[in-house]
C-alpha cells in the first residue's frame, strides 16, 4: 500500500512538472509576439524599428523579424560609420524619439566631438523601400536645435516633443 502511494506521488509530481514546463515554454515562445520590448526592438512604423541592444539605442530598417520582434537589419540612425570610431568604440547613438503615423523625431548624442543631431524621417515610403534610399531621400538632418524646431512647426508635425 505504501508503494502504491509513492508512486501515485511520483506520477502525479511528475505530470505537474512536465505541465509547468510547456505552459513556460509557451510563454517564452509567444514572448516574441506579445511582448516584442521583451528583446529589445520597438516598431516605429514602415519596417522601422528602434533597437535597444548594446551600446544604445539605434533606429535600423527591420530584415530579420519574427513575430513582432525585429533582430537585425540596416543601420538608419545611425549609420554604421557614424556608430562606431576609429577603435570600434561606440560613437552615436539615440537618445530620445517620438512618431505618429506620418514622422519621426529623432535626436541623437555624438560622443567625440561632443554634440547632438536633430532628424525628421518622412513615413510617406513603403516598407519594401531599401535602407540607403530612405537615408537619401527620406530623412532631413540637422544640427542645430533651433533650426531642427522650426523646420517641425513649419511642417505642422503633431508630435509632442
Amino acid at each position: 500500500m505504501k508503494y502504491r502511494n509513492i508512486f501515485s506521488t511520483k506520477r502525479a509530481l511528475l505530470v505537474a512538472f512536465i505541465i509547468i514546463l510547456c505552459i513556460g515554454m509557451s510563454l517564452f515562445l509567444s514572448i516574441e509576439w506579445l511582448w516584442p520590448e521583451f528583446y529589445g526592438s520597438r516598431s516605429l512604423g514602415n519596417g522601422l524599428y528602434l533597437l535597444e541592444w548594446d551600446g544604445g539605442p539605434i533606429i535600423v530598417k527591420g530584415t530579420n523579424i519574427r513575430g513582432k520582434t525585429f533582430y537585425g537589419g540596416d543601420y538608419i540612425i545611425p549609420t554604421y560609420n557614424c556608430r562606431y570610431d576609429s577603435v570600434g568604440n561606440i560613437n552615436e547613438y539615440v537618445i530620445k524619439e517620438k512618431h505618429n503615423d506620418k514622422f519621426i523625431l529623432v535626436k541623437d548624442t555624438i560622443l567625440t566631438p561632443a554634440g547632438c543631431k536633430y532628424y525628421i524621417i518622412d513615413k510617406v515610403f513603403t516598407n519594401e523601400c531599401s535602407a540607403e534610399k530612405i537615408k537619401n531621400k527620406y530623412i532631413i538632418s540637422f544640427s542645430d536645435s533651433i533650426q531642427f524646431f522650426n523646420y517641425v512647426h513649419s511642417r505642422n508635425v503633431d508630435i509632442r516633443w
